[in-house]
């Protein structure tokens, strides 16, 4: 039986090849795309699923609630809650701070870049990674220790044996041989505690902070992961938080009001639901829904084809199914034929959306960043299957079951009606064009909020603006501006060179303050500069003045802050005063105006400058003395090439040590927007897909309609009708849908790109433009492709039609 059936499908599609072709490319398109979809997905859901201690190792997060009234969760918290609270908290059976930061590693050969993740003992007790070789039980005997994985070890010593070697590296500008102690397995790519090198937590805290850093609550320097103990929910752990007892002098410092802080489970950190905030590459369940939607989209409509080709085609087999159930064929015989034909096409589309797949998945790894495995990955047989099947019910179901239910002498006599007069095939072609209106307008919605994005003033100029990295060993990076100002003196495209402490590329720093009497949290980012930095990113000032080179009260005690900040603190008239009482005897010299240090999806934040790597007391002297530094220039624009040769040359003649990696400002706002960039081409290429299917769709439909109306148009045609009158009679009805489908498409896309523009403090009106300029494209579209088809038609002599008929 299933042989036979198997046959006739295999007649039927053959039978009709063009309608065929059609439906094999759209699902073969759908299912590739689903199935890439589902693959990513389940992807970002394995983070940090493969450690044994998983499920009880939880981060710690702090509830920051702004003036505003906005709350967010941060991720770093005070070291002094790792060192006061937790001997407090009863249930945690380990616990490790995380940091890391970028190095130079000294080999004989060459200079090599690395990152140190800077962990407690507990950070091994929570993992149990695999020690390959070494000491798991005391991977750090010493201070100056340094545990490698297996690829770090590879990289820096070859197929050398490690353990006892030195490696030689750069931390806070000090050229420091680490003993490397031990090596593990490598971390998996898909954990967000994945390193290559470890180092003791000690090192960090103890360079970065000192003595004065343990005292101050404001220092957030490090992610906080516990342990709890066997039998203990992370609830419970959150619960007695509050708990915690500190004697305090003065007012309760922001970080040490115990009651906001929560856990959240490891297994959550990567995927996030309203996104707490975490590491660059986390990405949010919402995402991850929107991306299983398309997917399912995208095959829905290419199923939507088949079914609508089918209807158009049930007419040309009534008689076929007539005939089959007067030699006694009945209706379950009938529709295990039709879901037989289904189950064909799907499989052949699956053969074919196989190799599409090797075809899209590098583009797709690009423009999502994550690895995502197919082949290698067991489960896949069970994934194409699913796809499969997901497709043989969406395109099967009607057809099967519709074109089974005929009677045999309404059959023969050719009397049925499948989808009811019209009406069914109309609705569906109705969704396809709503899918591309909808889709087509966030698409225009989204590449014009990147545009203000891009066009928007940011409150500097960027333009020929280089960032060099000038993190050295042997202290040097604090006078790496004042090195190449002294090589390149005479360079007149050179126009002004600053050091400063925080690139664009990253999160500027941040300290917590409190504002006790209104119980709110003030997160304020700061920077410390040289004076040339105004120059070079041509800053406007709001009040006062800015920092004077050689001025040594500029230099270790004051400080510039920005309108947002003087605002939360009275305004203008801050200019002249002292700085609130955590940062000591600081005079604030300066308003800045505002300018956007971060991405356009948050609010301008307060921010103060400290002057010429400063000393602001409460700050931290030592940190701004060693801190690696960034190098900014502002070049002319006139010699871009034969500038940046001479930039090069001059780093090599007075920074010899150090790599030569630059980059320019303005990429490195770009790459700010890296994620909106992405879902920019993601929506563009799901668009076109849509809409590639629905005109699939459209012309098979539309080849349908006009061979059935052949004899028609030659008589109208005959009776003195133009081709402008059979266009519009044979378009009327594309015109329709597509209005329809606009009433429908329209008020969703408005809601869901309202919502996302929510994302942006700066975004744009949500106006007609994108509207209408969606509707009438696929309308173009739709009716291009539907004139096209009936131009043929309407060409042919009337005769020749009227005599085949």
């Amino acid at each position: 039986m299933w042989r036979n059936n198997l046959k006739i499908a295999l007649r039927s599609l053959l039978r009709t090849r063009t309608y065929s072709l059609i439906n094999l490319v759209g699902l073969a398109i759908g299912m590739a795309i689903l199935l890439i979809v589902v693959q990513y997905v389940r992807h970002e859901l394995s983070f940090d699923k493969q450690w044994t201690n998983g499920d009880r190792i939880a981060r710690v997060l702090y509830r920051a609630e702004r003036p505003s009234g906005e709350i967010r969760w941060m991720t770093a918290i005070p070291d002094n809650f790792s060192d006061i609270a937790l001997p407090q908290i009863p249930g945690i059976e380990a616990a490790s701070r995380l940091t890391s930061m970028d190095v130079q590693i000294f080999r004989p050969e060459q200079v090599l870049r690395g990152e140190v993740t800077f962990v407690e003992p507990g950070y091994f007790d929570m993992l149990l990674p695999k020690f390959v070789k070494g000491n798991q039980n005391t991977p750090f005997p010493g201070v100056d220790n340094v545990v490698l994985t297996e690829s770090g070890a590879k990289r820096y010593f070859g197929d050398v044996n490690p353990i006892g070697k030195l490696l030689d590296m750069s931390l806070f500008d000090v050229r420091r041989p680490m003993l490397v102690t031990a090596v593990i397995e490598d971390i998996p790519a898909n954990s967000r505690l994945e390193c290559e090198i470890l180092a003791p937590y000690s090192i960090f805290y103890e360079n970065a902070w000192e003595e004065k850093g343990k005292r101050l609550w404001s220092v957030v320097s490090s992610v906080l992961f516990v342990m709890v103990e066997e039998g203990t929910t992370f609830e419970q752990v959150q619960d007695r938080i509050p708990s915690v007892k500190v004697e305090f002098d003065d007012n309760i410092p922001w970080g040490a009001r115990f009651e906001k802080y929560r856990l959240q489970a490891l297994t959550d950190v990567h995927v996030m639901l309203n996104n707490p905030g975490a590491f660059p590459t986390d990405t949010s369940a919402r995402a991850l829904t929107i991306l299983i939607m398309i997917g399912l989209v995208i095959l829905l409509l290419a199923c939507v084809n088949f079914t609508t080709l089918s209807i158009g085609q049930a007419v040309t087999r009534l008689r076929e199914v007539g005939v089959r159930k007067v030699l006694g064929a009945r209706r379950v015989d009938l529709t295990r034929q039709f879901w037989t034909e289904t189950a064909l096409i799907a499989f052949l589309a699956l053969l074919v959306a196989i190799p599409l797949v090797e075809l899209i998945l590098p583009g797709f790894r690009t423009l999502s960043g994550a690895q995502v495995k197919l082949w290698s990955d067991p489960v896949v047989p069970l994934v194409l299957a699913g796809v499969w099947l997901i497709t043989v019910l969406f395109a099967g179901a009607y057809p099967s079951v519709a074109m089974s239910r005929f009677t045999i002498v309404s059959a023969i006599k050719g009397e049925e009606k499948v989808g009811g007069r019209g009406a069914l095939r109309r609705t569906l072609v109705f969704f396809q064009l709503s899918v591309a209106i909808g889709l087509l307008t966030s698409t225009f919605v989204m590449v014009n909020q990147m545009r203000f994005v891009q066009r928007r003033d940011l409150g500097f100029n960027g333009d020929q603006v280089v960032i060099l990295d000038a993190t050295t060993d042997e202290g040097l990076s604090t006078q790496a501006a004042e090195l190449l100002r002294n090589e390149l003196s005479g360079d007149p495209d050179v126009l002004a060179i600053s050091e400063a402490d925080c690139s664009f590329e990253t999160k500027w720093s941040r300290m917590g303050w409190g504002d006790v009497e209104a119980v709110k949290d003030i997160h304020i980012y700061y920077n410390g500069v040289e004076p040339q930095f105004k120059d070079v990113m041509q800053l406007e000032m709001a009040a006062g003045r800015w920092f004077r080179k050689g001025d040594e009260s500029d230099r270790t005690g004051s400080v510039v802050l920005n309108e947002t900040l003087a605002g939360l603190l009275g305004g203008l008239d801050i200019v002249g005063k002292t700085f609130p009482d955590m940062f000591g005897e600081a005079t604030v010299i300066g308003v800045v105006k505002d300018f956007h240090f971060h991405d356009l999806t948050n609010e301008i934040e307060p921010l103060i400058f400290a002057g010429e790597w400063g000393v602001v007391d409460g700050f931290n002297t030592l940190w701004f003395e060693q801190s690696q530094g960034w190098v900014y220039l502002r070049l002319s624009g006139t010699d871009i090439p034969g500038t940046m040769t001479r930039l090069r040359n001059a780093w090599e003649t007075t920074l010899p040590q150090a790599e030569f990696n630059y980059r320019f400002l303005l990429d490195e706002i770009d790459e700010q927007y890296r994620d909106v960039a992405r879902w920019n081409r993601i929506m563009s290429i799901s668009t076109g897909l849509a809409i590639l299917i629905s005109v699939l769709g459209l012309i098979g439909i539309s080849a349908m309609q006009v061979a059935r109306r052949t004899r028609e148009i030659g008589i109208r045609k005959v009776l003195g009708a133009s081709l402008p009158n059979l266009l519009r009679m044979l378009s009327r009805e594309v015109l329709v849908l597509v209005a329809l489908a606009n009433l429908i498409a329209w008020p969703v896309a408005w809601w869901a790109m309202n919502n996302w523009l929510q994302n942006f403090a700066y975004r744009i009106p949500l106006n007609w433009q994108p509207f209408a300029g969606a509707g009438v494209l696929v309308l173009t579209v739709a009716l291009v492709t539907v004139s096209l088809l009936s131009i043929r038609v309407a060409s042919i002599n009337p005769v020749n039609t009227l005599r085949s008929e």
